[in-house]
């Protein structure tokens, strides 16, 4: 019976391997650009690589365009943001997708129903790390820096 539960274990551990391995993860870290929510248009922005910290509290933008190839439809496909700070609204194409509150801490937003196959598809992070009484750990007295703290895949 050990040799039957063992060896069942063994072809599972095999066949989720083998799904495992079909999961494809890009980095989209680079080439990112930024402004503050101060500036009316993004003009005066800047080309910035991820991770970027903004050294003072408040509201920051950063937007990219994305690749989306035809060869995808068919596909799940979600942005991992590894940390924003400290409350962070994702947009696809202007479209509102989600909302995390949680400064450092990693989030995944699926986007599959907002792309267009073969239509790059515009990405765009607001991270307000302004003070706030239900959001650690803008709540204390620690200093927080804005930004997105970790890369986007």
């Amino acid at each position: 019976m050990r040799f039957v539960m063992a060896a069942a274990l063994l072809c599972l551990a095999v066949w989720m391997g083998g799904v495992a391995s079909a999961r494809e993860v890009f980095n989209v870290s680079a080439g990112w650009t930024f402004f503050t929510s101060d500036d009316t248009s993004t003009d005066g922005a800047a080309t910035v690589n991820l991770p970027h910290i903004q050294a003072t509290a408040g509201t920051v933008n950063y937007i990219k365009q994305i690749d989306v190839p035809a060869s995808w439809e068919g596909r799940r496909v979600f942005l991992r943001i590894g940390g924003a700070a400290s409350v962070a609204n994702v947009f696809i194409d202007g479209l509102h997708c989600a909302t995390h509150r949680g400064a450092s801490a990693p989030f995944t937003v699926e986007i599959t129903n907002l792309l267009h196959w073969g239509t790059p598809a515009t990405v765009r992070i607001v991270a307000d790390s302004s003070p706030s009484l239900d959001v650690l750990p803008t709540a204390g007295r620690e200093k927080v820096y804005g930004g997105i703290y970790r890369g986007v895949e």
